[in-house]
């Protein structure tokens, strides 16, 4: 097992990390060192300004990549997302702790974003938080030093089971779902469904406004290895299209859907 440890500049991006739905990290790094956390151990430190030259580090997030995804963002390439992991409640504040300087000057204070550790007490200092917060995910497994399955952390698993359900809980991931939307609102200025053309927005106003589900163009279970996922993979579709695509056996693509709901359409006949 692997650690890394990847560094949230609260000052910079504007906002204090707070994983909240999902376990994510925005990076430029190239997409083949991203790769390696894959699967890996990734613990989420969060800095801020406490002062003229003062910075507060704390440790807010422990989790396991299983994908990275392109962000197609000019500022981050790429975002490191799982849904594996464990929030510290509260912050676990790192800067009065002993070993914590050197690990920092190994670190270059963090300049470097996201890197793997490479100092032995450094992992055992912060695998002990996960053994204090008696984790229950998968965290706690690593934390114990026991062994599991990196494949369940696979995003064949999560995406592509036999149910709805377990696809289901891939698409709430916040990282992905916002990159999808963020690209659809810059290229069209609303997200209408792909397939029979819903807009959210439009239907329920405000209450509606921002929302779409995403959907995998190509199911991760059929997949026989692993892949980056891009935003061309994806597409904005509404939930009950959603529903009937996944509904179809083989499933049927975006587009079919579409033709479809252009021959059931009484303006069609």
């Amino acid at each position: 097992m692997r650690h890394f440890v990847a560094y949230h500049n609260a000052e910079k991006m504007g906002y204090e990390y707070d994983p909240s739905d999902d376990y994510s990290f925005l990076s430029r790094k190239p997409l083949t060192f991203l790769e390696q956390a894959v699967g890996q151990m990734v613990w989420v430190i969060n800095g801020s300004p406490s002062g003229p030259r003062k910075r507060t580090y704390t440790l807010r997030a422990l989790y396991s990549p299983d994908q990275i995804i392109d962000t197609e963002r000019p500022d981050f390439e790429y975002i490191a997302t799982g849904t594996a992991g464990h929030d510290f409640q509260p912050a676990i504040e790192l800067n009065d702790l002993p070993w914590f300087p050197a690990f920092l000057q190994s670190q270059s204070n963090f300049s470097l974003g996201i890197n793997e550790i490479q100092d032995s007490n450094a992992i055992e200092q912060f695998t002990a938080f996960a053994k204090g917060d008696k984790l229950s995910s998968v965290a706690a497994s690593v934390a114990s030093g026991l062994q599991y399955d990196i494949d369940t952390l696979d995003p064949k698993a999560l995406e592509g089971g036999p149910t709805y359900v377990s696809h289901l809980r891939r698409e709430r991931n916040r990282a992905l779902v916002i990159a999808k939307r963020e690209q659809a609102l810059a290229e069209h200025g609303q997200l209408r469904c792909e397939a029979c053309d819903f807009d959210f927005s439009a239907f329920y106003g405000a209450l509606g406004k921002g929302f779409c589900e995403v959907h995998h163009k190509t199911p991760l279970g059929s997949l026989k290895e692993k892949r980056i996922t891009r935003m061309s993979d994806l597409a904005i579709v509404c939930s009950n299209c959603h529903r009937i695509l996944h509904r179809s056996k083989p499933m049927a693509s975006v587009s079919e859907l579409k033709a479809h709901v252009e021959r059931m359409s009484p303006t069609s006949a």
